[in-house]
């Protein structure tokens, strides 16, 4: 499980802090935030966003230092605990949103590439993989052995099977646009 979150946490904080993205996730958070119209007339301006940066910026650098603190023995009880509240965070925003209506927001799932609004399929994700996390916190071997080799190419297969689920749900989203 921590070879998933590594890989799922590397990706989403590597997202947040190139600069190629940057626009994208500066219009989404204001999105979430309800900032978005003082935002998007700033934009629209040139003008820069500091704060909003930042804010990206420090989460995807927070999701970075979290992606590696799973792997490491000592800390990866502690990261644990974080990545299932940044994941619950992340859920309770989609949420909101959903609650509001706005079924059309982007999750920020895969940077500006991804193909994900947000839905009730990503709110069960994030559940699941909250609770996947919590069994980071039970010791795992330090040392190199075949269990490790298989615990690997489990993590591998992981990586491929959410790939794919994101991929069948934003295939879902797509067709259920084009029935409308």
């Amino acid at each position: 499980t921590a070879l998933l979150m590594l890989w799922i946490f590397s990706q989403a904080g590597w997202h947040k802090v190139s600069k190629v993205n940057e626009h994208y996730y500066v219009s989404l958070i204001s999105q979430y935030f309800g900032l978005y119209q003082g935002v998007n007339d700033q934009l629209k301006k040139n003008q820069q966003l500091p704060w909003v940066k930042g804010f990206v910026k420090g989460v995807g650098l927070f999701e970075l230092s979290l992606a590696f603190a799973l792997v490491v023995p000592a800390t990866r009880n502690f990261a644990a605990l974080l990545v299932i509240a940044v994941l619950l965070s992340y859920m309770v925003m989609m949420a909101y949103q959903l609650y509001q209506g706005k079924r059309d927001m982007d999750c920020g799932c895969g940077g500006s590439a991804g193909q994900l609004k947000i839905s009730g399929s990503l709110l069960v994700r994030n559940v699941i993989f909250s609770a996947m996390t919590l069994l980071c916190l039970s010791s795992g071997q330090i040392e190199f052995s075949s269990l490790s080799l298989i615990t690997f190419v489990i993590a591998m297969v992981a990586i491929l099977l959410n790939s794919t689920i994101e991929q069948l749900i934003a295939n879902e989203q797509q067709l259920s646009l084009l029935k409308n």
